[in-house]
């Protein structure tokens, strides 16, 4: 029954573990997808955490002193990776399609598809290899075996074997696979398709993100090596979160919570029934000088100082 489709609504909390960043001294088609996974998914991060939060102090009318040019995203990398008809992914397919198709030939359509572009190069003189500039760091790509490898299709001598099965199971397995003859016809298109079906998921939920740094890349205990950190803190975005978080307001509180929370520490009278906005307003005027901002429908602090009057009247 675990291979049975619940028609009905659940609650869950999902843990996504990502495989991260790959750049060998070789990458082929493996890599190329495993980086378009990161890529995708640092986009999501860039929209989720950075560019909505600017978009909600706006929307909430509070001055943000942060330039959006500062706010750098990978939405262009993407575009020129899966953007019909001349990103790498559908040409790629395309040529596999073709009955004279060969790795050669889309390695010329990626040159002259790319030739005026900064993000992807293709050099004459490396006539097998291109480049592509990632969120993380530059990446060269052999295309070796990837026109084979981005074929998506079930062997018939297999189909075979399993269907004349004397195992119901292996069967009945095999025929609840959904459109297993319908769907994407290439390995990137079925790849895609399901890292779409993903970040749909991914996105109707709320989202918290966990950030992984490896002090060194060999692995071993109580060794830190800076560079290595530096490099990595630079390239999955920290550094414009804190940017954001530094510019920004980093404690917020509906106009009900912080009355509740901090009404206490006031010298003037709280009136139950006031206005609640009018209530904070009194209690920042009195305890938290000029460290807040009321917004349209909470209670921003920027500095420090209310986190340590938080601490205390607890």
């Amino acid at each position: 029954r675990r291979f049975e489709k619940v028609d009905t609504p659940t609650f869950c909390i999902g843990v996504l573990d990502i495989f991260g960043f790959e750049a060998f001294s070789d990458n082929r088609y493996e890599q190329l997808l495993i980086n378009y996974c990161n890529e995708k998914l640092q986009h999501l991060y860039t929209m989720e955490v950075l560019q909505k939060e600017v978009q909600d102090y706006r929307s909430e009318g509070v001055e943000f002193s942060l330039d959006d040019s500062m706010l750098t995203s990978n939405e262009r990398v993407v575009e020129l990776l899966e953007t019909r008809p001349v990103g790498i992914f559908p040409l790629l397919e395309e040529e596999g399609m073709l009955p004279q198709g060969s790795e050669s030939k889309l390695m010329d359509k990626i040159r002259s598809s790319f030739a005026s572009k900064k993000l992807i190069t293709a050099d004459s003189r490396t006539p097998r290899k291109f480049s592509i500039e990632h969120y993380a760091s530059n990446v060269t790509y052999t295309i070796d075996g990837a026109l084979e490898k981005n074929i998506f299709a079930f062997p018939h001598h297999l189909e075979v074997v399993v269907v004349k099965s004397n195992i119901g199971f292996y069967r009945d397995v095999f025929f609840m696979v959904p459109n297993r003859h319908q769907g994407a016809k290439t390995l990137s298109g079925r790849f895609r398709q399901q890292l779409y079906e993903l970040l749909t998921t991914i996105t109707s939920t709320d989202i918290h993100f966990v950030r992984c740094i490896q002090p060194n890349s060999e692995k071993l205990p109580m060794k830190f090596n800076a560079i290595h950190t530096h490099q990595q803190i630079v390239s999955v975005g920290l550094l414009q979160s804190a940017l954001v978080r530094q510019h920004g307001y980093v404690y917020r509180r509906t106009y009900q919570d912080f009355v509740a929370r901090f009404k206490i520490l006031a010298a003037v009278e709280v009136v139950a029934d006031e206005n609640p906005r009018q209530m904070c307003e009194k209690i920042l005027t009195e305890v938290f000088a000029t460290t807040t901002t009321t917004t349209t429908t909470t209670t921003t602090i920027k500095t420090a100082r209310c986190q340590r009057r938080r601490r205390q009247s607890r």
